[in-house]
């Protein structure tokens, strides 16, 4: 999916509206699992998939984490 969103330059999937949404997103984009993502955030895929859903709101530390990585992975 990552390489058909580069090509066509455009993500059929909805704007992100929460934290959840956006780093659903960015996973997406990225083409990682949640599995992927969660040992790169040093988190369980399970926390990542409640983040995602907005189960559950991920702390100020892990905040600062996503957009440490995010950031640097999308430059």
């Amino acid at each position: 999916m990552p390489a058909a969103i580069a090509f066509l330059r455009y993500d059929p999937h909805p704007d992100p509206r929460t934290i959840g949404d956006t780093l659903r997103a960015y996973r997406r984009a990225l083409g990682l699992t949640q599995r992927q993502l969660g040992a790169q955030l040093g988190m369980h895929r399970s926390t990542v998939g409640k983040v995602e859903t907005g189960k559950e709101r991920p702390s100020e530390q892990m905040l600062g984490r996503m957009r440490e990585l995010l950031g640097a992975l999308l430059k």
